[in-house]
């Protein structure tokens, strides 16, 4: 909170009850700790969504603006067509964006330092993370960043908008010192706009030699000869092998029921659907659930508990699942598509395979 008020994202405005304003919201906040977090371990939370009875809320009001937020999927899938890949971080983005003066009293919070202190009433200055629009404000204004500055670096204007996720930029280019100017046309542009790029890794060891250390992810200073994983969006990627992995965490012991059953196979984020044939196998059992008429912490059927237990066992296996960033694709490398489906009385699915044509291969082709 300190903090907050010393780069000026909030100003004190008076203390409470005196200087209540008419036609005015405060934000409940908390403190969340993050301990996976390389940065900012301990962060504030806002709640534009808390209300009385009877009354609105901030974000009940607030109009979400377009989607302007890339797919996912498309991001990645996109990610793995370059060579050398970069990731990067937009330090404390919503936050680099004013907001109207006049729009200011629509998102204060009461804080003291101690017990001692009367409480006083602060005005938040710039986009707030927890309210409807803010997703929609911080991207519309790196667009407008990229349109603004793109005869000046016309590479970085388009990674801006078509390769970040929010405050992340997934990227990449075919050789280093493509990558190496990729990274300076970014920087100078976001600094444009008084933002900075943080946390940089890669799997070229290469690239990342020729970035300040202080700019690089924790984590890349790490020897490359021991097991350095990243998340990346909740998908780790394991910049040694230049791989996607998963990490399975699970209760020990649980009380296994419908609640118990639905939080673990949530836990397994797979925006692509990689682990399909196995995250079936969960919704299959959840489907069965339904069927039972289960309430949400009653006992299950004992062939349905056996079914989950061994399923849950298997999944530690996932940790074992390591599938390749890069495609071998390069600008001059044709593609093919190959698309196969099939259906059973469980489920339908399909897949697509990409090919990619190499002529250092004796066969003239390269697989996925």
């Amino acid at each position: 909170m300190n903090e907050y008020e010393t780069l000026g994202h909030m100003t004190k405005i008076g203390s409470y009850p005196d200087d209540v304003r008419q036609n005015s919201y405060f934000l409940p906040h908390h403190g969340v700790f993050k301990e996976d977090s390389s940065t900012t371990k301990l962060r504030v939370v806002f709640d534009g969504s808390s209300h009385f009875p009877e009354f609105n809320s901030l974000n009940d009001i607030l109009a979400p603006g377009p989607a302007l937020q890339n797919d996912l999927p498309s991001i990645i899938t996109k990610w793995r067509t370059h060579k050398i890949a970069f990731s990067a971080d937009i330090e404390k983005m919503f936050r680099q964006i004013d907001v109207n003066p006049d729009h200011r009293k629509f998102q204060q919070i009461l804080w003291r330092q101690n017990s001692s202190e009367p409480m006083h009433i602060y005005e938040l200055n710039t986009v707030t993370y927890g309210t409807t629009s803010a997703p929609y404000l911080a991207i519309r204004v790196l667009h407008k960043l990229a349109e603004d500055f793109n005869n000046e670096y016309p590479k970085a204007a388009k990674v801006l908008v078509a390769d970040s996720y929010v405050d992340d930029i997934l990227s990449g280019a075919e050789t280093i010192d493509e990558a190496q100017l990729l990274y300076t046309d970014l920087c100078d542009l976001l600094k444009s706009g008084g933002c900075n790029l943080r946390k940089w890794n890669s799997n070229s060891a290469d690239f990342l030699s020729k970035i300040p250390e202080a700019c690089r992810d924790s984590s890349s200073t790490i020897c490359f000869s021991k097991d350095n994983v990243v998340k990346t969006l909740g998908v780790q990627w394991n910049i040694n092998s230049d791989s996607f992995c998963f990490n399975v965490i699970l209760d020990e012991n649980p009380t296994i029921s419908k609640r118990s059953i639905l939080s673990e196979s949530a836990r397994l984020y797979d925006p692509l659907g990689w682990l399909t044939p196995t995250t079936l196998i969960s919704k299959s059992i959840f489907k069965k659930l339904w069927e039972h008429v289960l309430d949400w912490d009653d006992k299950l059927p004992t062939e349905l508990e056996k079914a989950w237990t061994k399923h849950r066992i298997s999944l530690r296996e996932l940790t074992k699942v390591k599938i390749p960033r890069w495609i071998k694709w390069s600008q001059h490398s044709p593609i093919e598509l190959h698309c196969f489906c099939d259906a059973s009385t469980e489920a339908y699915a399909a897949v697509v395979y990409s090919r990619m044509k190499d002529a250092a291969l004796d066969n003239g082709f390269l697989a996925e």
